[in-house]
């Protein structure tokens, strides 16, 4: 019986080793960037758009598990918005619906890439050296919502008249074109994040971040429309629907940034790149409060981060009614063994 004991206690000492520090938490976060107008006004009629030629949005939550200092694992949820068009079109649409269009002839330009999905990930954490790291998440996705489109052609107005004629492209669950009924489009797919940190010295340390890495969705049977649109109408100009497999992917979103540490402030530059989005931040951090100022997009950030808190607030404007730029993030773990 002493024996068997000794048996099952050497047996259970690494899986004391593996759980002895679980944890779980829940981490959210959102980037919001709309140059062209308010992101409050995305949804109406763009009533004054200004030189910004992209809206681009990301948000997720997940529920994790930290088994230990290597180990996490936890569920996810993902929304990812891309529009990008030329200034003309912005103009185009905004007048052509709030009936203030001028004459002339534009050139229209608009390509839109969206999705929904949930999933599953792991994140293992892998020490290089005593000053070197990596973390590798994998995360298995179920795609539930997809918006993938192009539209080009030219618009033409001559006083009280208007026409144009559009090519489209657009793969959908929900047609917003024509107002179509929404469906359960089939679809699974994957993606990656790296995360790496070099400490130089006391004083010096760099981080990168790639989020989003191969991010790739594999849709099955589901709705494409292809051809062409145009006013006043045509038997020349017609749109053909069809049922297919389609690809679709997304871009990665790029960090770095330069930290160097003086006592106990610390300042760094920061650098961020998600397809049209750019940010240059410059910050300061004193004992876990930190504020950051992007010369770019004249943003503020305020934020606390603490060994079972993080959190940032990032804006062009407190007032999300009037906001071009908008950033939030949230991370909160609580020790369960």
């Amino acid at each position: 019986m002493t024996r068997l004991c000794l048996v099952l206690g050497f047996m259970l000492l690494p899986l004391h080793d593996v759980i002895a520090d679980v944890s779980v938490g829940i981490r959210s976060e959102a980037l919001l960037a709309s140059p062209a107008m308010a992101i409050d006004e995305l949804d109406s009629s763009w009533e004054s758009p200004s030189e910004g030629d992209y809206a681009q949005g990301r948000a997720s939550w997940e529920v994790y598990t930290q088994l230990n200092d290597n180990l996490q694992l936890g569920v996810h949820q993902r929304w990812h918005y891309l529009l990008a068009f030329s200034p003309q079109t912005a103009q185009f649409y905004s007048r052509l619906e709030n009936n203030q269009i001028d004459s002339g002839t534009y050139n229209l330009d608009f390509r839109m890439n969206a999705a929904q999905a949930r999933g599953l990930f792991a994140q293992y954490f892998i020490p290089l050296s005593s000053g070197s790291s990596i973390s590798v998440k994998a995360t298995v996705l179920k795609g539930q919502r997809v918006q993938k489109g192009k539209l080009t052609g030219n618009g033409v107005v001559n006083g009280d008249a208007f026409a144009y004629d559009w090519n489209l492209n657009y793969v959908y669950d929900e047609n917003r074109i024509f107002d179509g009924p929404r469906s359960s489009p089939q679809g699974w797919g994957y993606s990656f994040d790296v995360y790496a940190m070099h400490q130089f010295n006391e004083r010096h340390h760099l981080e990168i971040s790639l989020e989003d890495l191969f991010y790739t969705l594999y849709w099955q049977e589901i709705e494409q429309d292809n051809g062409c649109l145009d006013r006043p109408l045509s038997s020349s100009c017609r749109v053909f629907s069809s049922k297919k497999t389609f690809v679709q992917r997304f871009p990665v979103m790029a960090t770095m940034k330069w930290g160097y540490q003086f006592q106990s402030l610390q300042t760094n530059v920061k650098i961020e790149s998600w397809q049209r989005y750019r940010a240059l931040w410059l910050g300061l951090d004193y004992q876990g409060l930190l504020l950051e100022v992007d010369g770019i997009n004249e943003m503020l950030n305020i934020g606390y981060e603490s060994t079972g808190l993080k959190v940032k607030w990032a804006f062009d404007d407190v007032r999300y009614s009037n906001a071009k730029h908008w950033q939030l993030a949230l991370d909160m773990n609580w020790p369960i063994l």
